[in-house]
């Protein structure tokens, strides 16, 4: 079983205020990685904090952050926006991935691969880049434990459960390993990767919020 979770302080009002954010990063969608690396191009990344959101459809991003790591849209998506009409939003193929713990107590990075919006910025501040919709949710069991500020985000079918913590299939772009499952052309089950522990990332398999 593989696990991320989350805790705030000053719970409960903690989570309410500040939301499920977790530490994310967003590259490329490997094939477009695995063509910029072959033509021997910079592959560029950025570390934000991303909502879990369970009233969101779809995962979005800030719009910026896509074209900080050299996106382009692929096509627009109509979506009714906060002026209650519907409105034009730029579609990018993303990376996204965040650490969880693995039962055998290594830290592994699971990656998204998704046809994700991109948004204007929030007019409100905002700690959060972007959410986590329901396309990244169908992957995972979320646990929401209001009263002790907690959240768990899930995977009980990944590889690493499943095979003892072996790949079963291997990407050459990530050194990642991926579940031998068909999902929709657009959008790609979790694939994972061992981190030493010597370059695991902020907030990598655990997040906490002051």
């Amino acid at each position: 079983m593989m696990k991320h979770e989350g805790i705030v302080s000053h719970p409960p009002g903690g989570l309410v205020t500040k939301g499920p954010l977790i530490n994310v990063v967003l590259a490329p969608d490997p094939h477009i990685t695995e063509k910029l690396q072959d033509a021997g191009r910079e592959v560029r990344q950025v570390q934000v904090k991303m909502m879990v959101d369970t009233g969101a459809e779809v995962t979005s991003v800030e719009d910026r952050f896509a074209q900080a790591i050299g996106l382009t849209p692929i096509r627009y998506r109509s979506i009714v926006g906060v002026s209650g009409k519907p409105e034009l939003y730029p579609v990018y193929r993303m990376q996204i991935s965040f650490g969880m713990g693995a039962s055998d107590g290594k830290t592994v990075m699971a990656s998204f691969a998704a046809a994700v919006v991109g948004t204007p910025p929030s007019p409100i501040p905002s700690e959060n880049a972007g959410l986590l919709g329901r396309d990244f949710l169908q992957y995972f069991k979320f646990v929401y434990n209001g009263p002790d500020g907690r959240f768990e985000i899930i995977d009980e079918r990944s590889p690493w459960a499943k095979a003892g913590g072996r790949a079963g299939i291997s990407r050459r772009t990530w050194g990642t390993c991926s579940q031998a499952r068909s999902w929709p052309s657009w959008i790609r089950a979790p694939s994972y990767r061992r981190v030493p522990a010597w370059s695991t990332p902020p907030g990598c398999g655990i997040s906490s919020w002051d």
